[in-house]
């Protein structure tokens, strides 16, 4: 239900925003337009699920580009998924919860590829802090 509630709510919010007369424009290409939690986010869930959107429809092939990683590097064991929503990606740290106050990094290589073959401009890694 709460990846249904994601999908939604990033289409009402670009729907929204162009209904009250601002501009929204969309970079061309592949490009990441959100994640959750944001980079610089602190006091987040440890039983966070974590979720990328992009403008375009991800080659399920390169989702391994997708990594989650502890403060000093050391990877963290997680599973990377398609929504229905093909364009929205979970990351769900396995067997669960992080750790409390604890910092974590997300990386979204340059590898990764929309399902028409354009990759990413570049590495993205987003760090955000758990709740102690």
């Amino acid at each position: 239900m709460r990846r249904f509630m994601l999908s939604m709510l990033a289409c009402f919010g670009l729907m929204a925003t162009a209904a009250c007369g601002t501009s929204v424009e969309i970079e061309p290409g592949f490009v990441i337009l959100d994640t959750s939690p944001s980079g610089g986010a602190v006091n987040v869930d440890p039983a966070v699920e974590l979720f990328v959107v992009l403008s375009q429809d991800v080659d399920a092939a390169s989702i391994a580009s997708v990594s989650l990683a502890d403060s000093e590097g050391a990877a963290i064991a997680a599973t990377v998924s398609q929504l229905s929503d093909k364009r929205v990606l979970s990351i769900m740290p396995v067997p669960g919860p992080l750790d409390d106050d604890a910092a974590y990094v997300l990386t979204i290589a340059g590898t990764l590829k929309s399902s028409s073959g354009e990759q990413l401009d570049a590495t993205i890694t987003k760090r955000f802090r758990t709740a102690p």
